[in-house]
């Protein structure tokens, strides 16, 4: 007992198979937009650094007081130390300007 099925076919076009040309004559690559990290010279550094030095914080992270301790310390500058020394030299000046105006107090005649 045979059955029979009817199917039906639909084409949408015949040109498939009529393609012309199959040869690759020229290839472009394609173009890469992918922006270039560039290294700034010292030069371009500084002169955003001046553009830029109003709008940098004093004190926190990326900050003036940032790039003081990171070139002290590059430098091998101990800051602290220098504050250290200042403040004694401070405390001995005014020892010296306590003597000095003593010694002119007892010589006014």
């Amino acid at each position: 007992m045979a059955v029979q099925i009817q199917t039906n076919k639909t084409i949408y076009s015949n040109s498939i198979n009529k393609v012309k040309n199959t040869n690759v004559n020229t290839f472009t690559p394609p173009v890469d937009n992918t922006p270039v990290e560039t290294i700034p010279t010292v030069d371009v550094f500084f002169e955003n650094y001046d553009v830029l030095f109003f709008e940098i914080p004093k004190t926190g992270d990326n900050s003036h007081e940032t790039l003081i301790n990171r070139s002290s310390e590059y430098i091998g500058l101990n800051l602290q130390s220098l504050f250290n020394q200042l403040k004694e030299l401070q405390i001995q000046n005014q020892l010296l300007q306590q003597q000095i105006d003593t010694f002119n107090n007892g010589n006014t005649n």
